[in-house]
């Protein structure tokens, strides 16, 4: 842009000049070195500016026009000069200005200086009008198919996801799954083919990642794929791809969606069927004798929140006998004058002895101080023989603060590694602690987990500082919550939620998809930052020269390049009269050709009707779409960025 500003300055003169409406033009005169010698290295959508100028000097006088162009002693750099000016009058007055040249040169007082110019101009315009003559394919161009979704972004976030979180089978990450399906369901064809280069296994959990958000969502494979599910032979691999993911979405949800949910579950239900078949112990052997309830002792230190803990308690008779006793006992924690029960067993006095050491298991749900109180009945639902309450009460430490939480790759964007720091505190040091930490990202009210790790605090600290990796596939306003639960993940001890909410951004794309006939109008996507298409139209690629692609104003070089709208551009007939999309090339042809000036934009629509590239007209490089196109892209890319948190610099790839 700085570049193209310097032109526009060094032309200021010449364009007052040009322009007839300003009465003092004519005495201003033209700068002639200033104009021709930026021929010399302007490229693309400088050149296109610059044969404007050119073309304008020309008409205002053709003969000083050609003696100052006598004073190029460059060859090369006149027949650039030669081939802008010529593009221009190719869509202005051509025949015209064919007939000024055509007077030149049979004009016999010519100087041979001002005649090496004429024949300069000839043989631009020779090799240009050969350019333009079209040769009718033998496979006429066929434009392909518009892709309801980028492949390359999708396939960067599927690789990068499973890389950072190698158990997504698990479904800890909700958005990839959600996301994932999504892209699966828009083109399920096209969805196959870009992961088919992925190694089988983890095809196999992209394949449930997508069944688990079906099912969550009740979507059954057919309602994805309504025609044949076949594409053609020489697709194989992703047919296989393809009825991999589908039955997996049809097999029956009791296969297991979360298995860290399941493990939990059972763990709660082994727990609850012991309890139950200790009652059912207890309905057919009781004891009519008082035990007495002796020393009362945690096995455990110290007490934690969500922790197992193991309470020993002495239970004895005044007298033994020869056959076992059997009580039941139940275990309350007293607060505050408050007592909740723990846990409750049956338990027995073996034959031959007058006592019996129980343990019993439970875990604190909350902080404080407690007393201990057990109660003995003579069986389930029985008569209450005997009740102790402890004289000491026991502390019970409480489950650690989640403290400090900051993402330390800010600002946040869509695909990008994002790291979230959290400090995690507790009031012991006594033992090394475990826990299960969740996080979630809160979007739109929906909360979707995000990671899931299992993190220690060692015996002798009381704090630590994990870091949790992932990406996000969206942007928006997002608030982080953090959960920690108690190592099995049964309990929740502690959740905490950011109080400033955190702004994912994303990038735009757009990929101009060229053939290798420039001849023949190309295809242009945009597509928003997590890879769906957002809009899509006709191209064009090719140059007035239709030189090579790293030839200086040939046609467009291929590569990738960042991007961002600029302008509006003047004049309207090159640049179109809405604004364009300055590109900066990063990697490709664009870089290694050192070519430069690249721009996608409109302008005047090509009359003749009989080429291939009509309504489009060539370019000295850049990438042409019609006026109304361009709009349309416009005001795409800038919803985009105004409405849906998209970053005003894109990337561009062209192909």
């Amino acid at each position: 842009m700085k570049k193209k500003m310097m032109l526009i300055c060094a032309f200021v003169l010449t364009f007052l000049m040009i322009i007839p409406t300003f009465s003092f033009a004519s005495e201003m005169p033209i700068d002639y070195y200033s104009l021709f010698s930026q021929a010399k290295t302007s490229d693309g959508s400088e050149s296109e500016l610059l044969s404007v100028y050119l073309g304008n000097a020309f008409k205002k006088d053709s003969q000083i026009f050609i003696n100052e162009a006598s004073k190029i002693t460059n060859d090369d750099d006149l027949n650039k000069l030669c081939e802008l000016l010529v593009s221009y009058f190719t869509y202005e007055n051509y025949s015209e200005f064919k007939s000024i040249i055509a007077e030149f040169e049979n004009n016999n007082n010519i100087s041979l200086n001002n005649k090496r110019v004429v024949d300069s101009i000839n043989n631009a315009i020779c090799r240009l009008d050969t350019n333009n003559t079209i040769n009718t394919d033998t496979n006429p161009y066929v434009t392909p198919k518009v892709n309801a979704f980028d492949p390359d972004t999708i396939l960067s976030f599927i690789i990068g996801s499973l890389k950072l979180n190698p158990e997504l089978d698990n479904n800890i990450d909700e958005l990839f799954n959600e996301y994932v399906a999504e892209e699966f369901i828009l083109d399920p064809h096209l969805f196959v083919t870009t992961i088919s280069s992925i190694a089988d296994s983890d095809i196999t959990i992209i394949s449930k990642c997508i069944a688990n958000d079906c099912k969550k969502k009740n979507i059954s494979s057919s309602d994805i794929i309504q025609e044949t599910l076949n594409l053609s032979s020489q697709y194989t691999r992703e047919n296989d791809i393809l009825n991999m993911i589908l039955t997996e979405i049809d097999t029956p949800i009791s296969n297991g969606i979360d298995q860290l949910a399941d493990e939990v579950n059972m763990n709660d239900f082994d727990e609850s069927m012991q309890q139950l078949s200790d009652n059912l112990d207890s309905i057919s052997t009781t004891s009519t004798q008082v035990p007495t309830i002796g020393t009362m002792t945690y096995t455990s230190s110290p007490l934690v929140v969500g922790e197992t803990e193991t309470l020993r308690a002495v239970f004895q008779e005044n007298k033994g006998k020869n056959s076992s006793r059997t009580y039941y006992a139940e275990v309350y924690i007293v607060k505050g004058g408050t007592s909740t029960k723990a846990v409750s067993k049956t338990f027995s006095i073996p034959s031959g002895s007058s006592s019996a050491n129980i343990d019993f298991t439970f875990k604190f749900k909350t902080a404080g101080s407690y007393n201990t109180l057990i109660k003995v009945y003579s069986s389930s639902g029985g008569k209450l023989l005997v009740q102790r309450q402890g004289n000491n009460p026991d502390y019970v430490y409480g489950p650690p603060t989640i403290g400090v939480m900051n993402y330390t790759t800010a600002p946040l964007k869509v695909n990008d590694d994002e790291k979230l720091s959290v400090v995690f505190s507790e009031n012991t040091s006594q033992v090394k602690r475990e826990y299960l930490v969740k996080v979630y990202g809160v979007i739109n009210g929906t909360k979707y987990l995000r990671s899931t790790k299992k993190i220690t605090i060692p015996s002798g600290s009381t704090s630590t500082t994990q870091t949790f990796t992932y990406k996000l596939p969206i942007a928006g306003i997002m608030y982080t919550m953090v959960s920690v639960y108690n190592n099995t993940g049964s309990l929740l001890l502690s959740e905490r939620t950011g109080s400033n909410p955190d702004t994912v951004t994303g990038d735009w794309k757009i990929t101009v998809s060229l053939p290798s006939n420039r001849n023949n109008k190309g295809t242009l996507t945009l597509y928003n930052c997590r890879g769906n298409s957002v809009s899509s139209f006709e191209c064009l690629g090719r140059s007035v020269s239709n030189d090579a692609m790293t030839v200086t104003n040939g046609n467009t070089p291929t590569g990738t390049y960042t991007g961002y709208l600029d302008g509006p551009s003047s004049p309207s007939s090159s640049y179109g009269p809405y604004k364009v999309v300055n590109m900066t090339g990063i990697s490709g042809i664009i870089k290694t050709s050192g070519r430069s000036g690249i721009w996608i934009h409109g302008g005047d629509p090509e009359t003749d009707k009989t080429k291939s590239w009509h309504p489009l007209r060539p370019t000295h490089g850049c990438v042409r779409i019609s006026n109304t196109n361009q709009n349309t892209l416009q005001n795409k890319i800038e919803n985009l960025i105004n409405n849906s948190f998209h970053n005003k610099i894109g990337n561009i790839a062209i192909s």
